[in-house]
């Protein structure tokens, strides 16, 4: 992971979110909500929620990743220095574990109106999480995870050993402890089991497709990434013509052929 791919994949986000699961998160939101987010990366939620009319509250942000912490501190200060544009929606920026309550109580005010975790879930133990965010929200409080990976990972054009290389791609996913490949669909059987609301799901599909050959922004950068990440995760001992696909699927790339889905939900639910 490096701050370099997370700015590169914003386009793909920013696209991407099911929107009546945004609308309905906005909608709940109190006028002068306190959010949390945690796996805040760059930052790029807090700008978003600007964007998205949340002008008034506060934010605190938190990743154990202190590069992107750094990057987000930059642009939150460079937002809210503009000329002419009141800050009345204050943010801040911390390098801490999320799913550490104590370490999060000493930096904020808890508890939070709501609590945002965006490509976060399959990173961590669900149950886990989702005690910790039950913690730090407010009773009726938001708990909004979007962008959460389900299983599914597509590469077109057809390759014949996507099958075997996208399988054990996933199974070194489940093979980390406390995590799971098909994320989305276990989060969604979970918070049925909790005593809150299961307000909204919808599908948040992150979609790649070159036009005339070419990649829009920097996402291309995002493709080559993945294939990185596939590369080191699968062993050619496991699948023997993994060399082959990779070759091929970066061939591809070069040539702007290559077309990447990676199928994901969004979820907000309300802590009883």
């Amino acid at each position: 992971m490096n701050v370099e791919y997370l700015k590169a994949k914003q386009t793909v986000d920013r696209r991407s979110y099911h929107e009546h699961t945004r609308k309905e998160f906005l909608a709940h939101l109190p006028e002068n909500p306190n959010i949390f987010e945690a796996g805040a990366g760059t930052g790029v939620m807090a700008r978003r929620l600007a964007n998205w009319q949340v002008s008034k509250g506060s934010y605190v942000g938190v990743d154990q990743f202190e590069p992107a912490i750094e990057y987000a501190r930059e642009q939150g200060n460079k937002n809210n220095t503009e000329p002419g544009q009141p800050n009345q929606f204050e943010m801040e920026f911390h390098a801490a574990d999320a799913l550490d309550f104590n370490a999060i109580k000493q930096i904020a005010d808890v508890p939070f109106d709501a609590v945002i975790a965006q490509q976060f879930m399959d990173l961590v133990d669900i149950s886990e999480a989702m005690n910790v965010f039950e913690q730090l929200t407010k009773q009726g409080g938001l708990i909004y995870l979007p962008l959460t990976f389900d299983g599914v990972s597509i590469f077109r054009p057809g390759h014949p050993a996507d099958i075997d290389i996208l399988s054990a791609y996933h199974k070194s996913m489940d093979d980390n402890v406390g995590q799971h490949s098909q994320t989305g669909r276990l989060l969604i059987d979970e918070l049925t089991q909790r005593s809150g609301r299961l307000l909204s799901v919808g599908g948040s599909d992150a979609v790649i497709h070159p036009v005339d050959n070419s990649y829009s922004g920097k996402e291309k950068q995002v493709i080559d990434q993945i294939l990185e990440y596939i590369e080191r995760s699968v062993s050619s001992d496991d699948v023997s013509a993994r060399d082959d696909w990779v070759q091929t699927r970066r061939e591809q790339l070069s040539a702007g052929d290559l077309t990447y889905i990676s199928h994901r939900y969004d979820i907000l639910y309300e802590s009883s």
